[in-house]
């Protein structure tokens, strides 16, 4: 089975650059959805989340910061009540995921 296996296809700048600009518009969509929803609870979570990124970075912890920034945007897509939308954003964020990993 010589030859045989995967192909990794490159992501080019035009694909990410388009993927952005659409998990933008979902994204907006999402947080308009969640203002529809929004409760105390839900401001005092996201008011925590950006306590703690505030905390990153005062300590230059980039983990910390980017747990922060993941925990905030996810808690405004599960408040959008849209599980399609949420499914929808996460295809996109896989998608700039890998791309951050290869780089």
């Amino acid at each position: 089975m010589a030859g045989k296996g995967w192909v990794v296809r490159s992501i080019t700048k035009e694909e990410i650059e388009e993927t952005f600009g659409i998990r933008a518009v979902l994204e907006s969509y999402a947080a308009y959805l969640a203002t529809e929803r929004v409760t105390d609870a839900l401001i005092a979570r996201l008011d925590s989340a950006i306590g703690a990124y505030r905390e990153g970075l005062t300590h230059r912890d980039t983990e910390a910061l980017m747990s922060a920034n993941t925990q905030f945007h996810e808690m405004i897509y599960k408040a959008s009540g849209s599980q399609k939308l949420y499914s929808l954003i996460n295809n996109f964020r896989d998608f700039i995921s890998r791309y951050r990993r290869a780089c």
